[in-house]
Order: structure tokens, then sequence, then C-alpha cells
């Protein structure tokens, strides 16, 4: 009798845990939709919030890779191949088999927006700073017929995944390196057009990653109009001083936000107004033709921009 009581506890538990994340998501929906652009159309913003539900320990396990300092799991989540860090942590990246060009993540989607702040007359090449499960470069560069794409990851365990389960394979237009980024941009001469940084490890940024210093170098590596884009996992860990560091070393950030996840991205030159900006949207859209409109991205997920900013160095 006590077991059925306590099983009966563990439901109602169950239920009210679900509940509870149901309320949450709509609450998070309805609050992305209300702080969204006028112009925004609702349903877009709506689709492009969206991602598929996941829970972990319910999740099959479909492989373990066992590194000196991190298990790198591979988890079968409804039709979509999950990366999870200890399986400790949320999903870092996930992948549809079925789908090449689906960006399971909507703070991947968002990511894309930076195509549209290079002000070089061709995005020629693109550097990916933590690869993970190389979802955008892979997005990017079914897209993007003649821009190169370098993927930077310090884990050969995630590199792995990546390239067993998630499709991500070294080819014409796509480097793989196993390196520390810091490293990586030290070592190199190189420069892109386009630079994207999404380092974080176990869900944490590392210090070294963070500072000033380490932006200047990324800053080296830019074309003249190159732009870097920033995800930002958490704001409560390192949102502040991103923009601190950003608006001291570019003229211009703009910050795009969908949940906790907030997108910076950083360029030089004159200020792009929004009309322009989504001008530009609606050009490269016709151009590329994406599979999630760069336009509607602008319009759903842009939260302010912090022009002129003063340079201190």
């Amino acid at each position: 009798m006590k077991n059925r009581k306590n099983e009966g506890g563990l439901e109602r538990y169950s239920c009210f845990v679900k509940y509870c994340f149901i309320v949450f998501t709509i609450v998070t929906t309805c609050f992305q939709l209300a702080t969204a652009s006028d112009t925004a159309n609702p349903l877009a913003c709506y689709q492009l919030s969206s991602q598929p539900k996941f829970n972990l320990k319910k999740a099959d396990v479909i492989d373990v890779i066992q590194g000196k300092d991190i298990s790198v799991y591979v988890l079968e989540v409804g039709p979509h191949i999950g990366m999870s860090f200890e399986r400790k942590h949320d999903i870092q990246s996930m992948y549809n088999p079925l789908d090449s060009t689906e960006l399971a993540m909507s703070y991947g989607r968002i990511m894309t927006l930076g195509v549209l702040y290079p002000t070089t007359k061709e995005i020629k090449k693109v550097l990916m700073i933590g690869l993970g499960g190389g979802r955008i470069t892979s997005y990017l560069s079914q897209y993007m017929k003649n821009t190169h794409f370098t993927g930077v990851e310090l884990s050969p365990e995630v590199i792995k995944v990546a390239q067993q389960y998630f499709d991500v394979k070294p080819s014409e237009k796509i480097k793989i390196v196993e390196s520390e980024g810091w490293k990586f941009l030290k070592g190199s001469k190189e420069k892109f057009d386009l630079i994207f940084l999404d380092a974080y490890w176990k869900e944490i940024l590392p210090e070294h990653l963070k500072g000033e210093a380490f932006y200047k170098e990324v800053k080296k590596h830019l074309v003249s109009g190159g732009a870097v884009v920033q995800n930002v996992f958490n704001k409560r860990y390192f949102l502040s001083e991103a923009e601190d560091v950003m608006t001291k070393l570019f003229d211009h950030v703009d910050i795009f936000e969908r949940g906790h996840n907030f997108i910076l991205i950083g360029y030089d030159g004159p200020l792009k107004t929004e009309s322009e900006k989504v001008t530009l949207a609606e050009t490269l859209q016709k151009k590329y033709d994406f599979r999630y409109n760069l336009k509607d991205l602008f319009e759903c997920f842009f939260y302010e921009s912090i022009p002129d900013a003063p340079r201190k160095n």
C-alpha cells in the first residue's frame, strides 16, 4: 500500500513538473512575441522560437565517447541525435539525420544573422571557434556555395561525435582543426570575413576566452569590414562582460535575444539602421535562399543596438 502511495505521489509530481515546463514554454514564447518588432510576423516568430523538447534522463544513449576530461554522450531525442556533456548538462547540439538543413536549436538560427554584418563584397572565409556539433557550419556551407569554413574545436571527443554522428566531414569547403581557440589564433595569420564564438565547456565559457586580450586577438583575424558573432548562453555568466569588451573594441554592437540566449554581433564602420539591415536581410535571403528567413529572424529577435560605442583603446 505504501509503495502505491509513493508511486501516486511520484506521478503527481511528474505531472506537476511537466505542467510547469509547458507553462514556462508558453510564457517564454509569448514574451518573445511581445518583444518582437512591430513588423514581425507572429507565426514566423513562433516557428523560429520553437525547438524539439527533450529529456536527458529519458533519452536513449546511442554512444558514449570517453575523454580525459569529459564524457560526451550521444543521445536519441525523437528523430534527432543530441550531444550532451556528462549527460548532466543541457543538449549542446542536435542533428536530424533525415533533414540536413534543420537547425534544431533556435539560438543557432539567430547566429546565422551574422551574415548581414560584413561589409566585404563576398563572405569568402568564416571561422567558428567552438565547432561543437557543427550544425551552424554545416547549415551555412550548404547555402553559401563559394564560402570556406574553418571549425576550431578543443575536444577530440566532440570532433569525433560531429564527424561520426552529425555528418560534419572535412572537405574542400570545411576544414576542422583540433585546437584551443586562443592557441589557434596565435598560430595563424589567416583572416576571415566572419568569426563565430561559441566555445563553451560544460556550459561555462573559459575565463581566458572572456577577456579583452582574446577579443583583440580575434579582431586581428578579421578582414577590413569583418564582423564577430558571440553566443552568450546565459546572461548571468557573461552578458555584461561581453557587452563591455565588444563595445570597447567595435564601433557598433547589435544584440539579439531568445530566452536565456543572447547573440552579440560587433562590427566597425558606419552605423547600419534597422531599416537598412532589414533591406539587406531581404537581399541576402534572395541571394542564398536560406531555410530560416533572415528578415524574420532579425525582426523577431532583435533586442537592441549599441551604436557609436566609445573606444577606450
